[in-house]
């Protein structure tokens, strides 16, 4: 029988899964065993896929790849659950996002799949660069020939090996600035030391620590997902024993120097507002590093925080239930009857019913309503479900109420403050706001309109005091590593490897001239 798969009519290298092993890494492997040229034919072959599909961190066409190599290196599910950085975003996530994210991996392309797991969004940038542990490389070469991707150092957060405690190395290839897709392997030539090779004592431990909760969290994977709200109230718990820990700030501190970690909370107002973010009533789906920096810091390791997470989901579930939920003995029942007020009329009187209804077409609340004729609210429902013309006037009336409450409170609230933008006005009535802007969005919108753009108290951001800090870092990173920066001739890509923050801020081209300039200097151009 002929085979439906054209890409399979030379010989498979024989290949194995490595210990700890990348799915980019098994790809690549083949790629450089099999002898094809270009990166395309490879991406065709096992994908099915243009090379400009492929991604190293968070792979599409897995399906595609179980179907062409005939399931050889495992099926679609146990390449995404044992060989991508995928599990390590699941236990914080909802279930309909990780069924939804397996689809788009296991299809043939990822589309918005970083948007919907939080990551374009959490603070910690969605790029993942290629990352190698120097003494893992070596050991690999020693035993195996060949240094590959762990999927330990892959996760984000990682800058140590978690084995060594090395800093890891970052790959340059396929990186936002390249424009060519590439299968590679780590090796010297290709990796970019950072400015932190060497990292405090304090830092390099708490460094060890996150890694070690990453590779822990992704473990257990795709097996278990947590509640938002027990985890939230795992934290308010701990925070609330009385075992003492360094304040978050002074915990934090000696990661800031660190990407990603540049953007925690370095004062004692952000720590509090990311502590009362992880401890409130959960509105969304955090980061998972967001989690693991609370799990270090109140926990330690992860294996506590799971026990009591665990401890804490039996307490709940073994609480008694409230008196109101027990069963009641007719005893009690009676007791209750006999202590209950004066019963209600089972039937209401036609003049009385004849008030009740005019007082709803009026537009009377329920609650007004039930207590002016000492009646239920099952009573009045009854009434408006018999009556249709009595329903829909009342809810016109209702509405009409509603309405001009909103809109007064929203025309008072601009008048008493002209001169706030119309975001300020928003944070001060933002419930007439959500519900304007849901109901009566034409309205609000021509009220907005009258808003002058130019008043209020806009936050002007200052370009230069920017472009001094960026340069100072892009400074200090090459004085860190090189020791001088006079006569130094750099790359793009090393300077890139220096500061991963420089390529998004030299996207605004009209920006940062005294940092350009500088860099200019350093790949050794005469600044223009």
């Amino acid at each position: 029988m002929n085979s439906p798969y054209c890409a399979l009519s030379f010989k498979v290298p024989a290949l194995d899964w490595f210990d700890d092993e990348t799915f980019f890494s098994l790809c690549t492997r083949f790629h450089l065993l099999s002898g094809n040229c270009f990166p395309a034919v490879t991406s065709e072959q096992l994908l099915g896929l243009p090379a400009r599909f492929i991604k190293h961190d968070l792979p599409c066409g897995v399906w595609e790849f179980e179907r062409r190599t005939f399931g050889r290196w495992g099926g679609a599910d146990s390449v995404i659950a044992e060989h991508t950085i995928f599990p390590i975003f699941a236990p914080f996530q909802a279930q309909a996002t990780i069924s939804k994210a397996l689809e788009l991996m296991k299809g043939d392309h990822i589309g918005s799949l970083k948007y919907q797991l939080g990551l374009v969004a959490g603070g910690f940038g969605a790029e993942h660069p290629l990352r190698a542990c120097p003494d893992c490389m070596r050991h690999d070469q020693e035993s195996l020939g060949v240094a590959y991707w762990h999927l330990s150092h892959q996760y984000p957060g990682s800058v140590v090996c978690a084995v060594h405690g090395t800093v890891l190395l970052e790959s340059t290839r396929n990186r936002r600035w390249r424009d060519r897709f590439e299968w590679t392997l780590p090796c010297d030539q290709e990796l970019a030391y950072t400015q932190y090779t060497s990292p405090a004592v304090d830092a390099q431990l708490k460094l060890l620590g996150l890694a070690r909760a990453s590779v822990e969290l992704a473990t257990i994977g795709l097996t278990r997902t947590f509640d938002p709200s027990m985890v939230a109230e795992v934290y308010r718990n701990q925070l609330q024993s009385p075992v003492a820990g360094l304040p978050l700030t002074e915990h934090l501190s000696v990661l800031k120097g660190f990407h990603p970690y540049e953007r925690l909370p370095g004062c004692e107002k952000d720590a509090t507002s990311f502590v009362a973010l992880m401890t409130r009533s959960p509105r969304g789906h955090y980061h998972p590093l967001k989690h693991l920096i609370m799990i270090t810091w109140l926990f330690g390791d992860l294996i506590t925080f799971l026990s009591r997470y665990e401890a804490t989901c039996c307490s709940t579930s073994d609480a008694p239930q409230p008196i109101d939920a027990q069963p009641i003995c007719s005893t009690q029942a009676t007791s209750r009857l006999n202590t209950a007020g004066p019963p209600r009329p089972k039937k209401l009187k036609l003049t009385i019913r004849s008030r009740l209804i005019d007082r709803l077409r009026a537009g009377a609340t329920k609650q007004s309503v039930c207590e002016e004729f000492d009646v239920t609210v099952s009573t009045i429902n009854k009434i408006l479900r018999a009556k249709s013309e009595v329903q829909a006037e009342w809810s016109r009336c209702r509405r009409q109420m509603v309405q001009a409450h909103h809109r007064n409170t929203w025309v008072k609230v601009c008048r008493d403050f002209p001169n706030d933008g119309v975001k300020a006005l928003r944070a001060r009535c933002s419930a007439s706001y959500a519900w304007l802007y849901r109901n009566d969005r034409a309205w609000l919108s021509a009220q907005v309109e009258r808003i002058p753009k130019a008043i209020g108290k806009r936050r002007v951001v200052d370009w230069d005091l920017r472009d001094d800090g960026l340069c100072r870092k892009v400074s200090e990173a090459v004085l860190a590593l090189y020791g001088t920066d006079q006569g130094v001739c750099l790359g793009a890509s090393q300077l890139y490897a220096l500061v991963p923050t420089l390529p998004s801020a030299l996207q605004k081209a009209e920006r940062y001239p005294k940092t350009r300039s500088y860099l200019d200097a350093l790949r050794g151009r005469s600044a223009s």
